[in-house]
């Protein structure tokens, strides 16, 4: 037995890599939903106020920015 080491721990390494967020395919897709989102929400600005499709875009780009967040955490604590 060594010293200094419980032999009841069990000491397991990370099988898996995480990737920097730039890096990763959900940021480039969460980023182009979110700018898709605001360009569509400009023009209805500047042409005619909100409507339907401005909300649909404001929603789409809330959620995709919700959804990376949490698998982004997700990745990083492991599971």
């Amino acid at each position: 037995m060594e010293h200094g080491r419980d032999p009841h721990v069990v000491v397991q390494s990370r099988p898996y890599h995480v990737k920097a967020g730039i890096k990763s395919t959900e940021f480039w897709l969460a980023l182009l939903v979110v700018a898709l989102a605001s360009v569509i929400v400009g023009f209805q600005l500047r042409y005619g106020g909100i409507n339907l499709p401005s909300s649909i875009a404001i929603a789409a780009a809330a959620l995709t920015s919700i959804g990376y967040s949490r698998c982004r955490s997700q990745a990083k604590s492991g599971r």
